[in-house]
């Protein structure tokens, strides 16, 4: 994030539980980096829309997914 974060850009990490996305955010908030990461909390089918609609089309530069199931492709393919 420290990284991202000397060129301006922006780490937006989808998480399905309430309990983890509580989690990750306040570990974020302690490490000073809520400016550069956002937990965005949903399920991909959501999540991926409102990435897309509060940063852009075509402004995700790299993408991480480790969810189950069919949704990989259809996510990836929603992003590019």
């Amino acid at each position: 994030a420290l990284q991202v974060a000397s060129w301006g850009g922006k780490i937006v990490t989808m998480e399905m539980d309430p309990v983890n996305a509580t989690i990750a955010r306040n570990h974020i908030e302690m490490c000073g980096l809520s400016h550069v990461v956002t937990v965005q909390l949903g399920h991909s089918d959501d999540a991926v829309q409102i990435v897309l609609e509060k940063y852009g089309p075509g402004s995700v530069d790299m993408v991480f997914m480790d969810q189950r199931g069919t949704a990989f492709h259809d996510d990836l393919q929603r992003l590019e």
